[in-house]
């Protein structure tokens, strides 16, 4: 492309919260000349290799991301509806298990309305009968589970696109400011957008965005893969809810890891694993590098908490992952920059696909001045330049939330 062109609204991004503005815009509030620049296929990136799991279980220190959550699973659940269960959305929901009596009592501190505790080890056996002995509670978190969230992606850019949105496979290589305000972009390949709107969804490329329109946020990424294997001996059930070991794991030889490895069955045989024990910050790459031994080490722990899974170690497991991109607090940023007319819709963290519709939404809000949830102010990227806002996050821990 080189000739210039002019558009509403530039979306920077084609992941899922790209292609959910540009839905948000589009089709659910009419917005004509959307356009989405990528230099990449469409939902190829992080949203392709993500967990894709949803819940509203999310620990203080207010209720802030559980009502942000709340939406935009009843956005989701909307999508199910029109879509004809496209994505395969499931309710079944997040199980966190413990062999730890200290720990049973804090998962039985952290149960509300919306989730089912139980301290009775023959209860949990036999509705889980694959998971060990040794376990002495559960906290069932019921608004949670899991979806293909490329399936709901491109569902979400097929109706995009007969709406009237644009992809173009470029880069923006500069923004256009004139008087503090945006109007346009630059491509790398010498073309031009005017637009009205920029909405920023980079992913893991927004820390280079943040330094290069001088925006003074704190975001990074942080490194975080998974692993999937075959199931051949069907020790996992198809319909086993999301499965969460919560205490720390020895591994002979390896040492002590944290609580937190979990995994879920995909498709026929297939089940995820994931385990957060090295929270490394990087600069973001396409192909991100994992230890050697990151898929020895999932099976060694899933294995603790389900011992049928102890015949896999050693069997061949794919690694793949990417990078969760965060702040300090582990909250979005979502709204308005220090540029009139640029927006952020980024910083999702590991929770991208689940936040994805209500982010998306909001930041519609945002571009299109309507009236906000009582959420928004929460998720500003102007929250930073508050000093005290700061301070108070000295000794803020980044995982907060975090699975």
């Amino acid at each position: 492309m080189s000739a210039s062109r002019t558009a509403e609204a530039v979306i920077a991004g084609a992941g899922i919260g790209g292609v959910a503005a540009a839905y948000q815009l589009a089709v659910r509030a009419g917005v004509s000349r959307v356009v989405i620049v990528d230099p990449r296929e469409p939902l190829s990136l992080t949203t392709s290799r993500g967990f894709e799991g949803y819940r509203n279980f999310w620990p203080g220190p207010d209720d802030t991301m559980m009502r942000f959550m709340d939406r935009s699973i009843d956005l989701l659940e909307a999508l199910d509806h029109e879509s004809g269960h496209a994505f395969a959305l499931n309710r079944r929901g997040y199980v966190f298990l413990t062999a730890d009596p200290a720990e049973a009592e804090r998962l039985r501190a952290t149960a509300n309305p919306t989730t089912e505790f139980l301290a009775h080890r023959p209860g949990i056996r036999a509705r889980y009968p694959f998971v060990t002995d040794r376990v002495v509670a559960m906290l069932h978190a019921r608004r949670a589970g899991y979806m293909n969230a490329l399936a709901l992606g491109r569902w979400l850019l097929e109706r995009a696109v007969r709406h009237g949105v644009d992809i173009v496979r470029d880069d923006v290589s500069d923004v256009i400011v004139e008087h503090g305000g945006f109007i346009g972009v630059r491509l790398a390949s010498g073309g031009r957008i005017d637009a009205r709107s920029f909405v920023l969804a980079a992913g893991p490329r927004l820390p280079e965005w943040v330094q290069r329109l001088d925006l003074n946020l704190p975001v990074v990424n942080e490194l975080h893969g998974k692993i999937s294997f075959e199931d051949d001996s069907g020790v996992v059930p198809r319909d086993a809810p999301m499965m969460i070991w919560n205490d720390p794991v020895e591994i002979a030889g390896l040492g002590t890891f944290p609580a937190g490895v979990h995994l879920r069955p995909r498709g026929e045989r297939s089940v995820l694993g994931i385990w957060t024990y090295d929270t490394r910050i990087e600069e973001a790459r396409a192909d991100p590098v994992f230890p050697p031994q990151y898929a020895e080490i999932v099976l060694a722990g899933l294995a603790v908490m389900i011992p049928g899974l102890a015949a896999y170690r050693g069997a061949r497991a794919t690694v793949d992952g990417g990078y969760y991109c965060k702040t300090p607090d582990n909250r979005p940023l979502v709204g308005p920059t220090t540029i009139a007319g640029v927006f952020l819709l980024g910083a999702l963290s590991g929770f991208g696909v689940m936040a994805s519709q209500a982010a998306a939404e909001l930041v519609a809000g945002h571009v299109l001045e309507q009236p906000l949830p009582g959420y928004a102010a929460a998720f500003l990227p102007g929250r930073f330049a508050d000093a005290a806002y700061r301070r108070g996050l000295a000794g803020a821990d980044a995982r907060h939330g975090q699975l």
